[in-house]
């Protein structure tokens, strides 16, 4: 029975979808610069404990013409999971965004 009880619950949990374009993602950042020939920015990383701006971040077209994919990298190791976690922000964040 309270087995039962989960499974209704859980079932009827509302998740919020979110979606998070460039400008929510980068305001969550502290940029550094923006290249303008690239369009990319250099930010600190904030999974990183220095301040050197090693994350990388850019935006690129979908291959398919949905909404536009936000990449990153930390050239100082740290994975895309540790990144967003320190942001407050999951990969599904990423990919629950309302085509504009």
């Amino acid at each position: 029975m309270h087995s039962e009880w989960r499974r209704t619950a859980r079932a009827n949990e509302k998740k919020e979808v979110r979606g998070v374009d460039i400008q929510e993602f980068l305001s969550r950042l502290h940029v550094e610069s923006h290249n303008s020939k690239t369009g990319g920015y250099i930010c600190r990383c904030p999974a990183c404990d220095g301040s050197d701006a090693n994350l990388m971040v850019n935006c690129k077209p979908s291959k398919y013409g949905g909404a536009p994919l936000i990449v990153f990298q930390c050239h100082a190791g740290c994975s895309a999971a540790d990144v967003l976690n320190a942001m407050g922000l999951t990969a599904q964040d990423l990919r629950n965004r309302a085509d504009k």
